[in-house]
């Protein structure tokens, strides 16, 4: 067996990098972030339903640059805070404050720098927070929050985005603890909370029903 040696590197020094634009308005928070490979850009998301682009320099002496949506724009939307951001492959969807479901599948070819191409997904989705999402494919999203809420969204052969026959639908759980993050393999989720770990195995058949389990 190979003996590993460990040792404490060196830090690399971090210096500040100034963000031109337009900062997110008074004390909201910024509570998401992701940049897919696929894009260009990054996009953030947070407090008083404040949801943008920030541009990636084109050099290393050149600075980013962030443009906020209008979240009038944005029906339905209002001032909800956006707890989570994923985008899994070429879209993007966010969720967030009273059982939020945002999505840029609003047209058949996403954009997710562009206002005119995020929704809010209206259903029967509980109105509790959701703090968390997992996207694991195109075609399986899973979103976890307060009292033991879980959501999903399915869709078979197609895409969810730009799909109008992808629905969400809210998973008994059985448990009334918050749940904060979730995580997705082949084989499932694993949502987490304080103190807690729930195992969700999805259907092996279209009519089985998803299986949850805590484990801790």
């Amino acid at each position: 067996m190979q003996a590993w040696t460990w040792a404490v590197a060196s830090p690399t020094a971090l210096t500040s990098v100034a963000i031109t634009g337009t900062n997110f308005s008074g004390s909201a928070n910024v509570n998401a972030i992701t940049c897919p490979l696929s894009l260009s850009y990054c996009l953030v998301a947070g407090g008083n339903g404040q949801v943008g682009t920030v541009t990636r320099p084109s050099t290393a002496s050149a600075s980013p640059a962030i443009t906020l949506f209008t979240s009038s724009s944005i029906t339905n939307l209002g001032t909800k805070a956006i707890n989570a951001l994923k985008c899994p492959s070429g879209y993007c969807m966010a969720v967030g404050q009273g059982g939020l479901i945002l999505t840029d599948g609003k047209s058949a070819t996403p954009a997710p720098n562009s206002v005119s191409s995020w929704q809010v997904v209206t259903g029967p989705q509980s109105t509790y927070d959701l703090n968390g999402l997992a996207c694991f494919s195109t075609n399986l999203c899973v979103a976890v929050g307060a009292h033991g809420t879980v959501e999903v969204a399915t869709s078979t052969g197609t895409a969810l985005a730009g799909n109008t026959a992808a629905t969400w639908k809210t998973i008994p759980t059985g448990v009334t603890y918050d749940l904060n993050n979730v995580r997705c393999l082949a084989i499932g989720c694993i949502a987490a909370g304080v103190g807690h770990l729930v195992l969700l195995t999805p259907p092996a058949t279209a009519t089985a029903s998803w299986k949850v389990r805590p484990i801790s």
